[in-house]
């Protein structure tokens, strides 16, 4: 295993063999080497000169130049195409680079990839470009005297962990990063947000060891097992396999879900996740394989917003707990629930939806619409809603196709501004009556 390290001026972390550089990126050119002797054959920018470090962009050092021999170029202009004299070794930053501290070429999964202040030329700033599908072991950047900006679109495999620094780091990296660590790894951005889809793949275990931000997906596949450390995390849409074991602790959820996007938490534990739905007349599904949520608020600013919550699947049957959930929407809007016998002509039917508080209010003139969900497979039974205890008080609901059961008092009084839309079970749409007692003998 070798630590690799980019080393001086921007360039691309690439598996190419014909980048050159000199010192601080001065030229970048097309070159081959017969021992000290460097043949110069393009000239994308700048120009070479004496006393110049020239590097390969594989990392390796080369040494630096000490003389031209001979120009190519028309009129024999110097400092671009032609062969020139370069010393046997070289040192860049006053370190000296050879193939075991750098690497003689690209990092496979056996090797660590280290960005340091070792990495650029005195204290400037630096690029590295991903360009290329690239594998590595560890991914550790820290200890940076300057600013790096990492870039570029390639994928990037991480057999290992991954470490980002709380400062001198920019990321424009926009390309997928798929852990693959067959054992214990973390995952550490410190702060650091992401544009990336991540594809956790491997069994780990995988523990963050920081709050975790990407624009992208959060994909965790079977057999995964995968610990927040209650750390925060923000992603699109979050997408948990039910074979994989995903535990959320104390952990703030916040997925930007798409239009018709499917959170997919299959049996999640923990985590309060809020679903901010902003774009209008949107639908999103929220699916659960045996999940067991802490909380979920819906939020957002987009009017006729649906949101369905999910659960069962041919053959399957599912029982969800959604923990607390509420909406904080002050614009009409849809919550569905799947109804029990969704698949009636598919398999064993049942979904039931449990909770610890049951807290979804409409507000005066932008009603909630709480019903089931049900498709042309489905036979129209209602869908199943239980809290355990307390009272469930709604107001400013339109309620239709709901069993409310499993010991709580379920309140939807109409003087709160709530609709019987029918095919209702368990809700109490009066207060009971009340009156005078008189004891007759």
């Amino acid at each position: 295993m070798a630590s690799r390290y980019w080393r001086g001026g921007t360039g691309t972390w690439s598996t190419a063999t014909t980048n050159w550089a000199s010192t601080s990126a001065a030229a970048t050119f097309t070159a081959s080497r017969a021992l000290t002797t460097l043949t110069v054959t393009a000239v994308a920018s700048g120009t070479l000169a004496v006393g110049q470090t020239v590097w390969h962009t594989t990392n390796t050092a080369i040494g630096t130049i000490l003389s031209q021999l001979t120009s190519t170029e028309p009129l024999g202009a110097l400092g671009l195409r032609g062969t020139y004299q370069i010393s046997a070794s070289g040192t860049l930053s006053s370190r000296t680079m050879s193939s075991a501290t750098v690497g003689a070429s690209a990092p496979t999964s056996s090797d660590d990839v280290i960005f340091d202040s070792n990495s650029n030329v005195g204290t400037a700033t630096f690029t590295v470009t991903e360009s290329d599908a690239v594998n590595c072991r560890n991914l550790t950047i820290s200890g940076l005297d300057a600013v790096m900006t990492f870039a570029g679109s390639g994928s990037l495999a991480v057999a290992g962990s991954l470490a980002f620094p709380a400062s001198n780091l920019t990321n424009s990296y926009t390309g997928s990063i798929s852990f693959n660590a067959a054992s214990s790894a973390t995952i550490t951005t410190n702060g650091v947000a992401l544009a990336s889809n991540l594809f956790v793949q491997a069994a780990g275990p995988f523990t963050l060891g920081s709050a975790l931000s990407t624009t992208g997906n959060l994909i965790i596949s079977s057999g995964v097992t995968f610990n927040s450390a209650n750390y925060s995390i923000a992603s699109a849409t979050p997408n948990f396999d039910v074979a994989a074991t995903v535990s959320l602790g104390t952990s703030a959820y916040t997925p930007s879900l798409p239009n018709l996007a499917t959170a997919s938490l299959g049996t999640a534990t923990g985590g309060n996740f809020t679903f901010n739905l902003n774009t209008a007349s949107t639908t999103n599904y929220i699916l659960g394989r045996g999940a067991s949520i802490s909380s979920i608020v819906i939020a957002g600013s987009g009017l006729g917003t649906t949101v369905a919550f999910t659960g069962s699947t041919p053959g399957s049957n599912y029982t969800n707990n959604w923990g607390a959930v509420s909406s904080t929407k002050t614009v009409a809007h849809t919550i569905r629930f799947q109804e029990a016998d969704f698949y009636s002509n598919g398999g064993p039917p049942f979904t039931q939806h449990n909770f610890t508080n049951f807290n979804l209010s409409g507000t005066s003139g932008n009603q909630l619409t709480l019903t089931y969900y049900t498709d042309a497979g489905g036979s129209g039974a209602a869908a199943n809603l239980v809290q355990t205890s307390g009272t469930v008080s709604v107001s400013y609901d339109t309620i239709s196709n709901l069993t409310a059961s499993g010991g709580a008092s379920w309140r939807a009084y109409t003087s709160n501004g709530n609709v019987d839309g029918g095919s209702n079970t368990g809700w109490l749409f009066a207060p009971p009556a009340t009156g005078n007692m008189f004891l007759m003998f």
